[in-house]
């Protein structure tokens, strides 16, 4: 099931103020950068949680104050799990911008 921008709201309704084109456009990024098959399952997650990261890094996320000093955010934390418990870690499928 590809992730839409409807259910991508659902899981993250602090991004509502955002555009849906933006959203949209985080969205379809995330599913190119991320392998399904390395995913399987859980390949839906890890899309809203690319998503949300890199919305969080943007000038939008700024706002909502989501990114630590050191670039993190709490979505890229929850990716890195998600990457960890189905490949090995995210050396495996790529690093996070």
């Amino acid at each position: 099931m590809a992730v839409t921008l409807a259910s991508f709201r659902v899981h993250f309704p602090e991004f509502d103020g955002a555009d849906d084109s933006l959203v949209q456009a985080k969205l379809d990024e995330a599913t190119l950068a991320l392998d399904e098959r390395v995913f399987g399952a859980r390949f839906d997650e890890a899309v809203r949680y690319r998503a949300a990261h890199t919305l969080a890094l943007s000038p939008f996320g700024q706002n909502a104050r989501l990114v630590a000093k050191d670039g993190s955010t709490t979505y890229g934390t929850h990716l890195d799990a998600v990457m960890r418990s189905c490949a090995g870690g995210p050396w495996v499928v790529g690093q996070l911008p």
